[in-house]
């Protein structure tokens, strides 16, 4: 299997738009989007000139299954959010997961220099956070009924992972190393 991520595209958008208002995406993210292709162009043009983002689409064999993001980079306090999805059910894995999470780690350290990436997980979201915990985040607290969607108020769990926690982690990791564009 062949992973990488790319830089998004003009011509993914439309794939992007459809992942992102599927109900088994949206669940656990903070909105459920109605999106249409018009707001789509406008939405790449703004993170396209938005240094505080960098946005891909990731690969496996050339087809895209997936987006994998980096929000409110902070050059000045060193660290930044994640954000992982994989849309196409059939290419969903633990392995793929974590490794797409520390190969997002050694570019957030290593090419961005920054010194921490953190992630806000709804807390009944126990697939991604037991993956987060597994891949190193370390758990900071929860923002208690911090979101409202569909009627209903969610926690979200923040949890992170600092530069030298992840340099000491991956001495003692065997992973697939995929690249970013």
């Amino acid at each position: 299997m062949n992973v990488r991520m790319a830089k998004i595209r003009e011509e993914w958008l439309p794939l992007i738009m459809d992942w992102r208002m599927r109900p088994y995406i949206t669940k656990y993210l903070n909105t459920d989007p109605v999106l249409t292709l018009e707001g789509q162009y406008k939405w790449f043009e703004k993170v396209s000139a938005d240094p505080s983002q960098r946005h891909w689409v990731v690969l496996v064999d050339e087809v895209p299954v997936g987006v994998i993001q980096l929000m409110n980079i902070d050059f000045v306090n060193q660290r930044c959010e994640s954000g992982l999805y994989i849309a196409e059910r059939d290419k969903r894995s633990f392995k793929l997961a974590v490794n797409l999470s520390w190969s997002l780690f050694d570019y957030v350290f290593e090419i961005l220099e920054l010194n921490k990436v953190y992630s806000s997980t709804f807390a009944e979201n126990d697939g991604v956070v037991k993956l987060n915990a597994f891949c190193g985040y370390l758990k900071e607290g929860m923002l208690r009924q911090h979101v409202k969607k569909n009627e209903r108020f969610n926690d979200v769990i923040i949890a992170s992972i600092l530069r030298e926690e992840w340099l000491e982690k991956r001495k003692n990791l065997d992973y697939e190393k995929f690249p970013f564009e």
